[in-house]
């Protein structure tokens, strides 16, 4: 377990160790600041740019992405595919438990009706319940760590990271979360990552070298 765990490490520095940051940070920042502050923040810093930038990251953690990397994975290596599936499935259910039937806590465009009318970015419509945790920072921290684990190429994993983060974060700077449900959300998120991996890791099924690009190499190969 422990030589497991050094390997991770040692291989997901470029991931993990900007994680741990921003962890930090994200401990820091809800502990010298209220509920919804950093959402204030990004309503009252608003651009162009960023608009754009952060509604199109958003889809980071949405079924067309997930699809893409599923058949990528199915090209590559099926072992890598079923454990991505299982993990996105694992995912789901455990965000949805914790959402609806453990906390059912409202989205900021409730929490702050009283006092402020929310604007949302052009085309985005902003949701009312279920705020916690972010879904999207779930599914995105878990399905881009384990497409780092999966790589093992360091650039990669700090690109996965950054994917990751720019997606946690855009779901505050759209007013559908709030700052705590991304923190935790992208916990989770990378423990079930973490949890699968480990599963099929020690299982000695995440070996298996087959995929499709392969088997229709060997196909043609025969023939």
């Amino acid at each position: 377990m422990k030589g497991f765990l050094r390997s991770i490490v040692a291989e997901q520095w470029p991931f993990i160790v900007p994680y741990a940051c921003f962890l930090l940070f994200g401990a820091a920042w809800m502990m010298t600041h209220t509920k919804g502050d950093m959402n204030l923040y990004f309503h009252c810093h608003r651009s162009l740019a960023a608009d754009i930038y952060f509604s199109s990251a958003t889809h980071l953690a949405e079924a067309l992405v997930t699809i893409f990397i599923l058949v990528i994975l199915l090209m590559y290596r099926y072992s890598q595919a079923l454990n991505y599936l299982v993990n996105m499935i694992l995912v789901g259910v455990v965000t949805y438990i914790l959402k609806v039937h453990v906390f059912n806590i409202n989205r900021p465009v409730i929490y702050f009706e009283n006092f402020l009318q929310l604007e949302p970015v052009r085309g985005i419509a902003l949701l009312r319940y279920y705020s916690f945790p972010s879904g999207h920072s779930t599914f995105a921290f878990s399905s881009f760590f384990l497409c780092s684990l999966f790589m093992k190429d360091k650039r990669m994993s700090l690109l996965f990271f950054i994917l990751s983060l720019s997606c946690g974060i855009s779901r505050i700077y759209l007013e559908e979360h709030f700052f705590q449900d991304v923190y935790f959300g992208s916990m989770i998120g990378l423990c079930c990552a973490g949890l699968t991996y480990g599963l099929f890791y020690w299982s000695g099924y995440i070996k298996k070298q087959a995929g499709l690009a392969l088997t229709v190499k060997k196909r043609f190969k025969n023939d």
